[in-house]
């Protein structure tokens, strides 16, 4: 191949369908312009005196790739097309490939005003006439750039058609059975909405105290125990709108209470402490009487 002179594209095809293929068009016209406009031969790492005709291009798909910047598993589906559309053809070797365009010399032909036709190649410049070394060279160059490559086809990653698989239909997954700690934090939330028309506030903290609920009494009795915990009257449940977390707080008690179906109020429990105080209060004074008098004999 040769840098100087020029090369001839074909009105037909802005009518062909490689005109609606940017990267197709551009790389047939880059192996229009490296292929070679004179016979010759080339040498390849393993292939060595190879005959490379007029319209023949010595290469490889990465080389190309890096041409027109595009990846080599790109290169070789547009060569493909190529190939299948009648526009060259492609014959491998270990080391690259020569490529062959289809009817190079009808259309790199130059025809003038008076219908004569003058090959592209008497349109060159001077160095054309050393076209065996021009040929070598490029030989060379194309075996310090050229990769190894297979013949198998190559694709990118990216550019790769996707796989269809039919996958069986998925099971539809089963509800999780609700835990002890979620059963009762729905007969609290059921119970705590009755009382107050709002939902509670629900977080991981309430959940915790849910479970260990479940864990102090089992999750049959804790349900119980809430829903007894939101009747109560006590004043400091009702300040704290019954918070869960005095529920668990005074699980045992509320248990007890729930079983003798009585509620101690803190007036009750206030009662309770001054009745139980004054007990004392005359058991001592007994006591002391008996010390000092000697108990009585009937």
């Amino acid at each position: 191949m040769s840098n100087g002179g020029f090369v001839v594209l074909h009105r037909s095809l802005h009518d062909h369908w490689i005109a609606g293929d940017a990267v197709a068009a551009w790389l047939f016209a880059m192996l229009i312009m490296r292929a070679n406009w004179k016979d010759g031969i080339a040498n390849l790492p393993r292939q060595k005196g190879i005959k490379i005709l007029r319209g023949q291009v010595v290469t490889g798909d990465q080389q190309l790739a890096e041409k027109i910047n595009v990846c080599r598993g790109t290169v070789r589906r547009k060569l493909f097309l190529l190939e299948k559309g009648g526009m060259i053809t492609v014959k491998r070797y270990t080391t690259g490939s020569v490529i062959t365009i289809c009817n190079y010399d009808e259309y790199q032909s130059i025809k003038n005003e008076h219908g004569t036709t003058s090959s592209t190649t008497s349109s060159t410049t001077s160095s054309t006439t050393s076209s065996t070394t021009s040929s070598t060279h490029q030989n060379q160059e194309n075996q310090e750039n050229q990769e190894n490559t297979d013949n198998q086809l190559l694709l990118c990653s990216e550019q790769k058609s996707p796989v269809q698989i039919n996958d069986p239909k998925p099971k539809p997954k089963k509800a999780a059975a609700p835990t002890g700690g979620s059963e009762v934090w729905s007969a609290y939330s059921t119970a705590y909405q009755e009382r107050y028309k709002v939902e509670p506030v629900r977080n991981a903290k309430t959940n915790k105290n849910c479970s260990d609920l479940v864990n102090r009494l089992g999750k049959d009795v804790a349900v119980k125990v809430v829903r007894f915990y939101l009747t109560h009257g006590h004043s400091y449940y009702l300040q704290k709108t019954h918070a869960i977390g005095l529920c668990l707080q005074d699980a045992e008690s509320l248990h007890t209470q729930m079983l003798r179906d009585s509620r101690v109020t803190s007036s009750q429990a206030q009662q309770s402490d001054k009745g139980s105080e004054q007990a004392d209060i005359f058991d001592r004074v007994t006591k002391r009487l008996e010390q000092k008098y000697g108990s009585k004999e009937t």
